[in-house]
């Protein structure tokens, strides 16, 4: 399977499609970054007048506000830089990495079907392309798995203040959002709704792996942002393959029951 996942990915055609989220992707971190840098430094009016700006201004008065207040505001005030601090640096971090994956995923949904088209005419045009749930249906799903996803960050807030544990943490917790999203969006587009709910298990080992590998190499800059089109050429292999051995299990029990119940062998 890794041969065909490897000679798909590096095919003219899925070449072509992974450009789009990849310059779409781009554009939009180099805009939150540009976006960062002003709100951060304090770039645009301020420094063009060679005054402050709001934000400093707003900044001071609520450092002067806290330090007016005995102890406590001298504590109050190291504390809320220190979480500003953290917010800022968690912020960075997801919108170079998460953040990246999250807009090139979005676009890739939209690329998705004509991938698993031209997979299954490549490789498997003998396994019947099979589809299950509606637009509507699905954008539930995912809005609900987003909420999901934010409430359990908002209550792993805490685990920020431990270092390498926070990272750890949070990428696992997007992982297992990554791989919802992959395997809906490919699963819906390439077999039916019962034999999607089997593979969809988190005790697959091959789904976990292939999806685990490809998010991995989010962690590669510039990478991330091929990563959904990766993710989505090496589920539609994984789905389409088992779509394969579930039809020859079928045919094979309908082979043996014929045989039992037909007439008996001219001898």
């Amino acid at each position: 399977m890794v041969e065909l996942i490897v000679s798909d990915l590096l095919s003219a055609t899925i070449l072509k499609k992974a450009m789009l989220p990849f310059v779409v992707g781009f554009v939009v971190a180099l805009c939150a970054l540009m976006w960062a840098g002003l709100f951060v430094f304090s770039w645009g009016s301020g420094m063009l007048t060679g005054g402050e700006s709001s934000v400093d201004g707003l900044i001071q008065h609520v450092q002067q506000w806290l330090d007016g207040v005995p102890l406590i505001g001298v504590a109050l005030a190291l504390v809320a830089k220190a979480i500003l601090g953290m917010l800022f640096s968690f912020l960075g971090v997801f919108m170079l990495g998460e953040g990246m994956i999250l807009v090139a995923m979005l676009i890739t949904a939209f690329l998705t079907p004509g991938i698993v088209k031209h997979i299954h005419n490549k490789h498997y045009a003998d396994v019947p392309l099979q589809q299950h749930g509606g637009l509507v249906e699905s954008i539930v799903k995912v809005l609900l798995k987003t909420c999901a996803l934010a409430a359990v960050m908002v209550f792993s807030l805490p685990i920020l203040w431990i270092p390498l544990i926070n990272i750890v943490w949070f990428k696992v917790i997007f992982y297992a959002y990554f791989r919802s999203l992959l395997a809906q969006d490919v699963g819906e587009n390439t077999l039916d709704e019962v034999t999607f709910k089997q593979v969809n298990r988190w005790s697959n080992m091959p789904l976990f792996w292939l999806s685990a590998v490809a998010y991995c190499l989010s962690f590669l800059p510039f990478i991330n942002l091929f990563v959904p089109i990766i993710g989505v050429v090496a589920l539609t292999h994984l789905f389409l393959q088992h779509g394969q051995r579930h039809r020859w299990q079928g045919d094979m029990f309908e082979n043996l029951r014929d045989g039992r119940s037909g007439p008996p062998a001219a001898r």
